[in-house]
């Protein structure tokens, strides 16, 4: 399989943030729109339910940052009782920076993938955008108008993200596909729109470069672990000692699947990009599919497969134990 590296640029704004999961469904209703429904059963689905999805996406992450690992910390911000006043405040302020840190710059993350824990304070990297809530009507799904129990009209709130026209993401792909039609459905999957509130003009892009990625491939010397950068299912056998937090996901079906019923997929709960696991023989990929998730008659499968960066932990931070 080959890692690739997909620059896009949003041409509107978000409603819902760029996760594995939902860049997965995307590209799997883009590939049915180019290929039909046979295709799509049998050069993906079909491979994912055998735990070998041929394409594996990364969470989406601003331009030239990747996420900050749990558990990594900067040696060279530590707090030491030898240290004078000044030193220590030094040291406060830079551990301050990692509090709530989701991203660091692409070059320090290619240190920490060697081993190289320090320094990397003044290099994270802030959320992309800026944050807007919108008020809406609750629609009913029976009437199509407003809903209005007890003369009320059951106002709302949706969060959307805003950004520059300079703003740029990054997403990584790992794919056995072949490239010219992963790059068509690719195309066609960020012009239809990501996520939540595509009819209102949400979560477009435009491509701007996908090229073969070589860096984070590399098995640094001493490998001892890796570094997700999907949020992921894991599966039976998969590494289990490590840094790592949890996201329950309530995700719902997509496009014409979403006029029914039932438009709810059922709950899951993931680990989150960032999470760092310990084992001698890091792979490139970890997590498994689950199919069966919704209620409605044609199996509907989610990709909780993540791509896994090879990284050495320091004997340190082996010494300190895993939570």
């Amino acid at each position: 399989m080959a890692l690739y590296r997909a620059t896009v640029q949003p041409l509107g704004p978000l409603a819902s943030s760029l996760q594995s999961d939902t860049l997965f469904g995307a590209f799997c209703w883009s590939w049915l729109r180019l290929h039909g429904a046979e295709d799509l059963k049998e050069e993906i689905i079909d491979f994912s339910l055998i735990g070998e999805p041929p394409i594996v996406f990364s969470n989406g992450f601003p331009h030239d940052a990747l996420p900050l690992p749990f558990g990594c910390y900067d040696k060279a911000a530590g707090f030491q009782r030898s240290t004078e006043k000044g030193e220590r405040l030094r040291a406060y302020q830079q551990n301050k920076k990692l509090k709530g840190a989701r991203y660091v710059s692409r070059q320090a993350f290619l240190r920490i993938k060697a081993g190289k824990w320090e320094g990397f304070t003044d290099e994270l990297a802030a959320e992309a955008g800026s944050e807007e809530t919108t008020i809406h009507n609750m629609v009913s799904r029976e009437s199509g108008t407003v809903e209005n129990i007890d003369g009320a009209g059951n106002l709302f709130g949706s969060d959307r993200r805003f950004f520059s026209h300079e703003q740029k993401f990054d997403i990584y792909i790992l794919s056995e596909l072949p490239f010219e039609q992963m790059r068509d459905a690719l195309e066609l999957m960020l012009d239809l729109g990501i996520g939540a509130d595509k009819s209102c003009g949400c979560g477009s892009f435009r491509l701007l470069t996908l090229e073969e990625e070589e860096e984070l491939q590399k098995i640094p010397a001493g490998a001892n672990g890796f570094v997700a950068l999907s949020n992921f299912l894991p599966a039976a056998g998969d590494p289990t000692e490590g840094w790592y937090r949890t996201l329950a996901k309530y995700p719902r079906l997509d496009r014409e699947m979403a006029s029914g019923d039932a438009p709810f997929k059922r709950p899951m709960l993931m680990l989150k990009v960032g999470s760092m696991f310990l084992t001698e023989k890091p792979q490139l990929r970890y997590g498994r599919c689950v199919t069966g998730i919704a209620a409605v008659p044609e199996p509907v499968t989610a990709n909780g497969c993540t791509i896994a960066v090879p990284v050495t932990v320091p004997k340190e931070a082996l010494a300190e134990g895993t939570p």
